[in-house]
């Protein structure tokens, strides 16, 4: 988790554009994200309280 703290955000955006963009994505991320919104959110206020460590 400590690399996404040093990257760029817009390196940070291509990967996830490429990670969602692809087969495994749209599978595993993406049909469970919608499935799930509620792990969704408690998945987002957590990174965002972890990035601001």
């Amino acid at each position: 988790m400590n690399i996404f703290r040093f990257l760029p955000l817009p390196f940070l955006a291509i990967m996830l554009v490429v990670t969602f963009g692809s087969s495994f994505g749209d599978k595993f991320m993406y049909q469970h994200a919608m499935k799930a919104p509620d792990e969704m959110r408690e998945l987002h206020k957590q990174f965002y309280a972890y990035m601001k460590k």
